[in-house]
């Protein structure tokens, strides 16, 4: 499975995530408070992290996606060690798949080489 199927699909399921997370809001707390408001921020954190990273990847911008998914991750890494609850760790592995598999695929490109002149395609000899 090619690096940019497996950020698709994480990336996919992260916004799921969120979005589940923020639908649950309600649940958790019923009544509007400064708690509710805290919560459902975070899962719009949580969907603007699957956003971002299920879009095209644009010149200039890839860094500041893996920063991003950095910071996202360090997040779920410091919640881990308040409240250790499996939405915690499963959102932090998903944060932390996106933050490999983006900075992986920026050092591949960083090595690649363009093509040279030599190796481009020429044009068939009658």
């Amino acid at each position: 499975m090619s690096r940019s199927r497996i950020i698709r699909w994480v990336s996919r399921g992260t916004l799921g995530l969120g979005v589940v997370h923020c639908v649950a809001t309600p649940l958790f707390y019923p009544a509007y408070n400064f708690d509710a408001l805290w919560f459902f921020g975070g899962g719009l954190a949580i969907v603007a992290t699957g956003w971002i990273n299920g879009q095209p990847a644009r010149a200039g911008q890839q860094r500041w996606v893996i920063l991003w998914n950095g910071i996202m991750t360090a997040y779920g890494l410091a919640l881990c060690g308040i409240a250790l609850a499996p939405q915690i760790i499963l959102a932090t592995m998903l944060f932390a798949s996106l933050f490999t598999f983006q900075l992986g695929r920026e050092l591949t490109k960083a090595k690649t080489p363009p093509p040279s002149p030599e190796r481009q395609k020429s044009p068939p000899h009658p």
